[in-house]
């Protein structure tokens, strides 16, 4: 056994007798107590930690060099509790005459010590003790230094290593203090000011919490108060004159300026602002005039034509979304705003979001009020722009709104308009709501022709509104659902009546899938499937339990978040679940249990959404997939009846809208935004002051990678922080574009066919076998592989549309990656139209990376199995 195997043995070892080691260590520490207390002074400080020496225990041997080497060492870690003075005067008398460098060259000399260090940790020279500051938000000098000889980290390095950890597990700053102090208790004196005032005076300046602005409104009459420090008493409301006597409890909201956010990322990722500059510019389309991104949208197009604001590199645009999220169980809730920025590849956007407003509270906010201070700054920075450090030269960049994401509950309220609910309930559109049994609904309005709402439409509207504001009934005070003007119609570059796409998350999604699902299974749909026809021999359950029984057996590749539930968990399905049920598990899964009527009328609704989250949708595709919908919307009134046309049946007819002016549904919905809510409330700890804890920790932790450009020593510390901050892989091999997970064999037991298939072919045999890669963001294991886990990542395509089963992932000698592959013989099903059966199994192939397109969705029932190849906008949940 080595010796490294051996010390670890030591480590692990509890109860039981003492080992070897630690009675050396116990009986060199006596015989240095002994000549301690022979000296003048030294009795009485090492008496008064007798208890320390008796409860050494056997896991003592993990400090035991360090303490029982020298007396010096000892006393320095024991005494640490006096004062400085006595604290200094007692590591020079606790040894008689002897100095602890004294005492330490005499100890590594003796053979105990060498035959100490055989069993524990290399005995290390003493550190020189570093006096204690009495102010404990100012660090000594002296901690700036490496904290001791056996490493190059200082105390910087250590509190920024705490940082990344609090970051990385949602930590309270207790937390995060307790973590620092445990490094001055291993080291027995002050190293690091423990702190988080301290943690926060080091390393940010003052100016820099001007970036975080607290504002106060009177929650009588919704009227903005000001600008208020968070600590400051008697704020008073000018409209009411009523008295906000703790701020603490009244209705408030934070900012935290765009400006400065954008600048801080610009100036310090280096990656981000040259994607910034030349992604857009840069980027390869598939096809020539398809919507592949949101730059090829009306919207975009409009301002980046020659000599508009976009068309000048420096320039760029940004997405807005507010909307709220519970807060526990609470019944108060957060709403923030959050901004991304359109000019980074769609994969970077979603790591760089900014939170720009944030709101708490039982009620909702007054949209007016918590939209003024973020649309104030965004037409400061849209007309005048802000400056940044650019490679050494100071450059003006002009940032743009391009579209706000809102679901239907938020977008009423940030328009000042009526609920979706009255009569012109719509934001996009003047349809006029029919009265029915169940309240007024959108029902078709056939042979009429809908007026669209427009800027100028939109503006007449406000006006009239605004001359009705003092009409005694509050429903003469509207003018075709207009209630007055909104802070956001003073967006200079924006329009209301076009910058608001459809949300397909809240409505296809959650709203439209949902429904038609509630629907079915109502006790009166009983006609709507096959095995209910006779009423008295099959209930619903039995309908759920034979869907249950083909949707738990679904193998979903590793790309598509969440496994399949229970269809009886139906109300507590999260979107991207109903996404899969839409796309991927609804038509197999319900073929031969609900009629063809019904099956071909929800297929609808799942080829329009499948084609429109493709990575590049043609202006055709789009007319057609408009005409699915209007077909879906015609026939839901058919078959459900005017009483069930609610508010999100009715936008269908206005999601291809937003795909002409802002691309395919991935560049315009509300995932990306819903999932940082979830970071967001890990930051809220405290149940008091959540607005303020939430917008301090955010603001620490996003300048984690500055500080560590600029505070960070060690190598190690860079390393460490990144390893933590960004989960990155181990244990893998990177050639030929391709991540090769795990660790290579040679020894893969080839069938005889394989190998025939091998020698005909003109590879090399000789290789290194894998079972899983990443390619493209993609996760490619084997078949074998995946037999055992819950997901099947071994069934790809390719461009031709050939669906082919990984066999087997190999590394030939000079870096290449080649994929052995079977293709599975196909045809299409016409009633499912994009999904696709095979019966039986091809001819093996050889695979290049750049082969595979995409992964595809396998669905087993009865000895056949459906495959369904997944869209691009559903890879990057």
């Amino acid at each position: 056994m080595g010796r490294g195997s051996g010390r670890r043995k030591e480590y692990v070892r509890t109860g039981g007798s003492p080992s070897k080691a630690t009675l050396r260590v116990r009986k060199h520490r006596e015989k240095m107590k002994q000549l301690a207390c022979s000296s003048k002074d030294g009795p009485t400080a090492l008496q008064s930690d007798q208890s320390d020496f008796s409860t050494l225990t056997s896991n003592d041997c993990f400090q035991a060099p360090h303490e029982c080497m020298d007396v010096g060492a000892s006393t320095s870690i024991h005494c640490s509790s006096l004062p400085t003075s006595s604290r200094v005067s007692e590591e020079c008398t606790n040894v008689g005459t002897s100095s602890p460098c004294d005492v330490v060259k005499e100890s590594q000399e003796s053979a105990l010590a060498d035959e100490i260090t055989e069993g524990c940790l290399p005995a290390a020279p003493l550190d020189p003790v570093i006096p204690a500051s009495d102010n404990e938000e100012e660090i000594p000098k002296e901690c700036l230094l490496p904290l001791c000889s056996h490493t190059d980290c200082t105390a910087d390095d250590v509190m920024l290593m705490c940082l990344a950890i609090g970051h990385r597990h949602n930590l309270t700053w207790a937390a995060i203090e307790d973590m620092m102090k445990m490094f001055n208790a291993v080291y027995g004196t002050k190293k690091i000011n423990t702190t988080k005032v301290s943690l926060l005076k080091r390393f940010f300046e003052e100016k820099e919490e001007s970036n975080i602005c607290y504002h106060y409104y009177c929650a009588l009459c919704e009227k903005y108060v000001g600008e208020v420090d968070s600590d400051k008493r008697d704020v008073f409301c000018d409209v009411c004159n009523s008295v906000l006597s703790d701020p603490k409890s009244a209705t408030y909201f934070a900012t935290l300026s765009l400006e400065k956010q954008l600048k801080q990322l610009l100036e310090s990722n280096k990656e981000v602002a040259d994607a910034i500059l030349t992604y857009r510019f840069q980027r390869e389309k598939s096809v020539e005039g398809n919507l592949e991104d949101i730059y090829d949208g009306s919207e975009y197009q409009m301002h980046s034509v020659a000599g508009g604001i976009l068309s000048l590199p420096q320039n760029f645009s940004y997405c807005f979304f507010t909307d709220g999220v519970a807060s526990g169980k609470s019944k108060k809730s957060f709403w923030p705003i959050y901004v991304s920025i359109n000019e980074l590849p769609p994969e970077v956007r979603r790591r760089h979001m900014l939170l720009v407003g944030l709101y708490h509270g039982k009620s909702q906010p007054n949209q007016r009020m918590f939209l003024k201070p973020f649309v104030d700054e965004a037409n400061k920075l849209s007309d005048k722009g802000f400056e940044w450090n650019c490679m050494g030269q100071v450059t003006v960049s002009r940032v743009l709104p391009i579209a706000g994401i809102l679901d239907s509950g938020a977008r009423y309220k940030v328009l000042n308009m009526q609920s979706f609910s009255a009569f012109y309930g719509c934001t996009f559109c003047y349809h006029v709501q029919t009265r029915t049994l169940k309240k007024l609904k959108f029902t078709i309005n056939s042979g009429r022709e809908v007026e669209m709402r427009t800027k100028a439409s939109h503006q007449s509207d406000v006006s009239n509104a605004y001359s009705k504001r003092h009409e005694a009934q509050e429903k003469n005070r509207h003018c075709r659902g207009v209630k007055g003007p909104s802070t956001v119609s003073m967006l200079t570059k924006f329009d209301v009546t076009r910058g608001f796409p459809v949300d397909y998350m809240h409505n296809i999604l959650l709203g439209v899938t949902k429904t038609y699902f509630e629907l079915l299974f109502e006790p009166l749909r009983r006609k709507c499937w096959v095995i209910l026809d006779d009423e008295d021999s099959f209930a619903m359950e039995d309908v759920m339990e034979a869907i249950d029984a083909r949707l738990l057996q679904i193998l979903p590749p590793s790309c598509i978040s969440r496994c399949p539930r229970t269809i009886k968990d139906w109300g507590s399905w999260k979107a991207n679940e109903w996404r899969n049920w839409l796309l991927f598990y609804a038509l197999p899964c319900l073929k031969g249990l609900l009629k063809d009527k019904y099956l071909d009328h929800f297929k609808l609704l799942s080829v329009g959404t499948s084609v429109l989250l493709q990575g590049s949708v043609s202006k055709e595709d789009a007319r057609y997939v408009h005409r699915l919908y209007q077909l879906f919307v015609i026939n839901y009134e058919r078959y459900f009846g005017e009483e069930f046309m609610y508010y999100n049946i009715h936008l269908l007819l206005h999601v291809v809208q937003g795909v002409m002016r802002f691309g395919p549904l991935f560049t315009h919905n509300a995932f990306m935004y819903e999932s940082h809510n979830r970071h967001l409330l890990q930051l809220h700890k405290n149940p008091f002051n959540a607005v303020k804890e939430i917008c301090k920790k955010y603001s620490t932790f996003q300048a984690l990678p500055r500080l560590l450009a600029k505070f960070a020593t060690s190598d190690r510390t860079i390393e460490f922080c990144e390893n933590v901050l960004d989960h990155r892989l181990v244990n893998l091999v990177n050639c030929d574009s391709c991540l090769m997970l795990g660790a290579g064999k040679l020894d893969y037991a080839l069938s005889e066919e394989e190998h025939a298939f091998l020698a005909r072919t003109e590879e090399s045999v000789i290789c290194n076998y894998f079972d899983r890669m990443l390619y493209k963001g993609m996760r490619v294991a084997t078949s074998q592989y995946c037999n055992v886990k819950k997901n099947n990542d071994s069934i790809v395509h390719n461009n031709c549309g050939e669906i082919f089963e990984v066999k087997a992932l190999y590394v030939i000698i000079d870096k290449r990656v080649r994929i052995l592959a079977r293709q599975m013989i196909s045809e299409p099903l016409r009633e499912l139209r994009i999904t696709t059966c095979f019966s039986k199994l091809g001819d093996l192939k050889l695979l290049r990376p750049d082969d595979i397109l995409g992964l595809c969705v396998a669905v087993n029932i009865d000895s056949k199995t459906y495959l369904n190849t997944i869209p691009f906008g559903c890879y990057d949940d």
